[in-house]
């Protein structure tokens, strides 16, 4: 099941962005030809005609390679039902299978942008973890103000990005203000692989663990993060699976093993022809209670983790509804190095509670407001409404276990 991921993400926006752009030009240009329906030869006439007149007419050159790989992405779309459907190219999907694993290339920042030119500079939002701008020293909460000695002031969003861009080895100077000081940063760009898992102990007994990913790395940091916490002395631990996008099927599954009974119903996977349900292989190796924060961005398989601890062990959800996303999909590898992407399995937790398109109710909801989505990833606990009820809730837990 490696090939197996079930992650929200910008695909699906771009897919949804590209769908609207077809239907608007279909209802403004009625007359356009509908996409022929049948055999191959069909398919082949229709095109055939198309290249006439770009021949016979067009003043700009054929790009042969982007026809070749928007005419495979548009097949797609005859999966009229699937927001998730996905075509690489062959460099693409090297870089599909190296995100997925948790490998990246870059300096490892991520800002925070709503509209209009950055008359003060463009907040640094999510710094990822072990990326070369955290081992710099850049937080998130600077705000970005100079790059390589260039204002960006006044420039807009995408022009940042573009100055942002560069090859492997090459360097970047980031100015930024951080408290009313002025700091700048010499970062190198450069692979690394990104830590998607943070913890910490606080007031005494409660432990908070973040999980940004569930990349195919994340097995040995979660373990090793649950453990360190309870000799540490944690009474009980917060799992943070807010603004997780999803991941990897096994992982997943994996980490929860670590926390249920030996025998437990993980997972409910169905595929078009067939089913299997996924067990728990061993006894936890700590017991504690839990609780698990969630927000709208928490989708895929950080809403298996979430609905798999409420069923099995009873740990409640705190935050907001999560995204609802309980499809998965498998990448397939074509015979030119590229390859598509395709929705083929449903899955559901032991309640079998299906929350495709729903999204998982919390059992405490508190909403997150923009000041605090803005500042996730800089504000303290004290400032984060969510963490402070889920701490509410987990010290409850605690009493009522150490009453028993």
């Amino acid at each position: 099941m490696k090939n197996e991921k079930f992650k929200a993400g910008l695909y699906s926006a771009i897919i949804t962005l590209l769908i609207c752009v077809l239907v608007f030009m279909w209802f403004i240009y009625p007359n356009m030809s509908k996409p022929p329906q049948g055999s191959s030869d069909n398919y082949n006439s229709h095109f055939n005609e198309i290249q006439k007149y770009i021949d016979k007419y067009s003043i700009f050159d054929f790009d042969n390679s982007k026809a070749f790989q928007n005419a495979s992405y548009g097949y797609l779309y005859g999966l009229k039902d699937d927001g998730y459907i996905g075509y690489f190219s062959k460099d693409e999907y090297t870089e599909y299978i190296s995100g997925n694993e948790g490998n990246f290339t870059g300096i490892g920042i991520q800002f925070y942008y709503s509209s209009g030119t950055l008359e003060e500079g463009l907040l640094i939002w999510r710094v990822l973890g072990d990326s070369p701008a955290e081992i710099a020293g850049v937080k998130p909460g600077d705000l970005l103000t100079a790059v390589d000695g260039e204002s960006i002031k006044e420039k807009s969003y995408t022009e940042v990005l573009e100055i942002l861009q560069g090859e492997e080895g090459e360097n970047s100077d980031l100015t930024v203000n951080r408290s009313d000081e002025s700091l700048t940063f010499s970062l190198k760009r450069s692979k690394f692989i990104k830590r998607d898992i943070s913890y910490y102990l606080t007031d005494k007994y409660i432990g908070v663990v973040s999980i940004d990913e569930f990349t195919e790395n994340v097995y040995s940091q979660f373990k090793n993060a649950i453990e360190k916490l309870a000799a540490e002395g944690a009474k009980g631990i917060i799992f943070d699976l807010r603004n997780n996008p999803g991941g990897n099927l096994d992982t997943v599954c994996d980490v929860v093993d670590l926390l249920v009974p030996a025998g437990s119903e993980i997972a409910i996977i169905e595929y078009k022809d067939t089913s299997e349900t996924i067990y728990a292989k061993k006894d936890p190796i700590i017991d504690l209670p839990y609780v698990v924060l969630t927000n709208r961005s928490s989708a895929s398989a950080a809403e298996l983790f979430s609905s798999a601890l409420r069923d099995l062990l009873g740990s409640p959800l705190v935050g907001e509804k999560t995204y609802g996303k309980g499809v998965g999909q498998q990448t397939f590898s074509l015979s030119d190095g590229s390859a598509i992407k395709l929705t083929t399995f449903k899955y559901y937790t032991k309640s079998r509670t299906d929350y495709n398109n729903i999204g998982l109710v919390p059992d405490y909801n508190v909403e997150m407001n923009l000041s605090e989505y803005k500042n996730f990833y800089s504000m303290k606990d004290s400032e984060d409404s969510q963490k402070q009820k889920a701490k509410e809730v987990l010290q409850t837990l605690i009493s009522e276990k150490g009453n028993r």
